[in-house]
């Protein structure tokens, strides 16, 4: 598009360098209220500059206005990302805690079920010797008995 403008602009330079004489020649003007003598061409090429100079201040303070809110954007997009970075930070942090007391509860709770079966381990051997132990007692008692009735009953038989 600029391209286009410049050579647009190229052109017009040409015609009125080519045609100078032409556009320098005085005819009457009305200007309103009263009529003057000026060369039109020259006039007309005159307001034409001006009006490509404030179309060419127009432009670069528009420029400037986009350059400024590419910083303004920058600037916001810098601290996007910061904030970013901190939630990240923030999670990460969290998740670290979080680990290390899921770790605490699972390593209680790993001494806790130790604790707990070598309790039950402690009561059934306590339970198999006492269980022993009475077996232990029937089988002397009803030796006894036994051995009791053995001379009451006779000679035993093969």
């Amino acid at each position: 598009m600029r391209l286009v403008l410049w050579f647009v602009l190229a052109v017009i330079a040409f015609l009125g360098f080519m045609n100078w004489p032409v556009l320098n020649a005085p005819v009457p003007l009305w200007i309103g209220v009263t009529t003057i003598t000026a060369p039109l061409g020259t006039l007309m090429l005159v307001l034409f500059g001006i009006l490509v100079l404030l179309m060419l201040i127009e432009q670069s303070a528009a420029l400037g206005e986009t350059r400024r809110y590419g910083r303004d954007l920058d600037a916001q997009r810098k601290l996007a990302d910061q904030a970013e970075a901190s939630r990240f930070t923030e999670l990460r942090n969290y998740l670290a805690s979080e680990l290390t007391r899921v770790e605490h509860r699972s390593a209680d709770m790993q001494k806790t079920l130790i604790s707990h079966v070598d309790r039950l381990e402690v009561t059934l051997r306590t339970a198999l010797d006492q269980q022993g132990n009475s077996l232990a007692a029937t089988i002397g008692e009803l030796d006894d008995r036994i051995e009791q009735r053995a001379p009451n009953a006779g000679p035993r038989r093969s």
